[in-house]
């Protein structure tokens, strides 16, 4: 497994240990590594998306909500949530990153939307699937 793909995963999995977990965030942060063995390379990149998602979250949140047909951000699945504020990141603020790596960790990690509905994420006019 590549590094960046190693890091998004850890990412996703921090992510959603957050939205579970809400409460004092640096805190969590370091009890989450001290279970996770990685690279520093890894670590900074998970932190830089970890951190860039935190910054930005009421944006990315607003932007999934306006996206969103048929569900209420409050009713998405958790996973689904982390990956999706993970992908709009990156997206949108990470211009060397295409939707096709995020779609395929999205891929890995369905949630619970079985039922083969898209998620898609627009940016400059652009519409990324990210199922």
């Amino acid at each position: 497994m590549g590094a960046r793909r190693k890091a998004r995963e850890i990412a996703m999995q921090l992510l959603y240990q957050l939205e579970v977990n809400p409460g004092e965030r640096q805190e969590a942060i370091e009890l989450f590594w001290k279970g996770i063995s990685a690279s520093q390379p890894v670590k900074e990149f998970v932190n830089r998306i970890v951190e860039g998602v935190h910054v930005r979250q009421e944006e990315i949140d607003k932007l999934l909500a306006r996206h969103s047909e048929h569900w209420r951000l409050d009713r998405m699945d958790m996973v689904d949530k982390s990956i999706l504020r993970m992908a709009v990141f990156e997206i949108m603020y990470r211009q060397e990153v295409r939707g096709g790596r995020i779609g395929r960790l999205y891929q890995r990690y369905p949630g619970q939307d079985q039922q083969g509905r898209r998620k898609d994420l627009i940016s400059q006019g652009e519409v990324y699937t990210v199922w």
